[in-house]
């Protein structure tokens, strides 16, 4: 801001009140480095699908650290590994409580509810979150799999077009779309979608499954 005291503005000291290791704020007692570590202990624990334990490393950190919410997002994805679905979900939803808008916690929810088998909750999370002027690629995308999941392929088609046309350098639904061109007999739509997901994602796991499928459809 612009300090109005005469000609030339006087001199303006800021300070920096502290607020990490030795204070009494959300990271108080914990180091940068101590945090790290046991992080990378948890991760270690998710890694090798020890999922309780990793459950367990993960809130132990977050007891320390409230701060770190974002956390929950591991904790939700070893309990769906585990098929836990109730747990994952009451991870998703703790995470929302203190950050309404996380997009992954939302698209959790329904990749979840998919797993299981509800396919009218899952669609009825993603739609809602679709509703948002913020809405991402991954909300899309994951309409376009609740709608694939209820064989509605025109409907799915259409989030997943919307999905590529929020990321034009994303093979993922280009791929999908790829797959419905086939399965309905259109090769040579087919053969023109996965040469997209090729061009704009040379180095995705879906650019080396396109050139697979491009290799079966040139034989």
């Amino acid at each position: 801001m612009t300090v109005r005291q005469g000609s030339p503005n006087p001199p303006v000291q800021f300070v920096l009140h502290r607020t990490g290791p030795g204070s009494t704020g959300a990271m108080a007692g914990i180091t940068a480095k101590d945090l790290q570590s046991e992080l990378g202990a948890a991760d270690a624990l998710f890694n090798q699908q020890r999922w309780d334990e990793a459950v367990a490393a993960y809130r132990s950190i977050m007891n320390k650290t409230p701060v770190l919410s974002v956390i929950n997002l591991q904790i939700a994805a070893a309990y769906r590994h585990k098929k836990d679905y109730d747990a994952a979900l009451a991870a998703y939803n703790a995470l929302l409580t203190i950050d309404p808008g996380n997009e992954k916690a939302v698209v959790g929810i329904g990749q979840t509810n998919l797993e299981r088998g509800d396919v009218k909750a899952a669609e009825a999370a993603l739609l809602k979150a679709a509703e948002g002027t913020s809405a991402g690629r991954e909300v899309f995308y994951n309409l376009g799999e609740v709608k694939s999941a209820s064989n509605q392929n025109d409907e799915a088609a259409r989030w997943y077009e919307k999905a590529s046309g929020k990321d034009p350098s994303w093979g993922k639904p280009l791929y999908r779309l790829g797959m419905m061109a086939l399965n309905r007999g259109d090769r040579q739509g087919a053969a023109k979608l996965f040469d997209r997901v090729i061009a704009v994602d040379p180095i995705s796991p879906e650019a080396a499954m396109a050139k697979g499928a491009l290799d079966q459809l040139n034989r």
